[in-house]
């Protein structure tokens, strides 16, 4: 039996039944894998896709929150999730990059202004590697310091707000051009109260976005 680091069966892959599966024909890893293995999914899913969170968190106080937070409530069972802590060096390889369709920059207790940070080159570097090498492709989500992220690395400006409080409840109102979003119309929700009642959303932050990048466009 043949079976590689991401538990894919290969062409050469050989069913055991539960009897057989025991410390000698197996390893513990194997085991203890095939004991929340759902067999059902893996023949409905065969090949799975690939995911990465971008953890840009440095705060041990939140150390892999992101990951519990964001993999734990997005991901399916057909997907398999990569984590890199870009603040720690661990920077995706090319053979990442063309085989994960969609990345998910976190948020952090750092400013994408801080120029004493020497990782942020390196998250704007690999934010600018992924869309060369995927192209219209590339999906990249950004959350909080995540957005404030890609608008920095694709040539917007980010910085402090001013005369604003950190902690705020806040209407946000939708731009026309979001509310006919094919993906809007299809979410169920209803448009007439989107547009004119817009969402109520709690905020904790202290950062935005003074500048679009090129060709950025704004949705509220």
């Amino acid at each position: 039996m043949l079976w590689n680091s991401n538990y894919e069966p290969n062409s050469n892959f050989q069913w055991f039944s539960k009897e057989e599966i025991t410390p000698t024909t197996c390893s513990s890893d194997f085991i203890e894998y095939m004991s929340k293995f759902d067999i059902k999914a893996h023949l409905k899913f065969p090949k799975k896709k690939y995911y990465a969170i971008i953890n840009c968190e440095s705060n041990r106080a939140w150390y892999n929150i992101y990951e519990g937070l964001y993999q734990g409530y997005l991901q399916k069972e057909h997907e398999i999730w990569l984590s890199f802590n870009i603040n720690k060096g661990v920077v995706p390889t090319e053979d990442d990059i063309q085989k994960v369709s969609g990345w998910v920059v976190t948020g952090s207790t750092c400013a994408t202004y801080d120029k004493t940070l020497p990782w942020l080159d390196d998250l704007f570097k690999l934010l600018n590697n992924i869309m060369k090498v995927k192209g219209k492709q590339t999906r990249i989500f950004g959350i909080c310091f995540g957005h404030q992220a890609l608008a920095k690395a694709f040539g917007g400006e980010t910085e402090k707000m001013q005369n604003e409080e950190l902690l705020i409840k806040q209407r946000i109102h939708f731009t026309e051009n979001f509310l006919q979003k094919e993906f809007v119309k299809k979410s169920g929700v209803s448009l007439q109260m989107l547009k004119e009642e817009g969402v109520l959303l709690n905020q904790a932050h202290g950062d935005h976005i003074s500048k679009l990048p090129p060709n950025g466009e704004l949705y509220g």
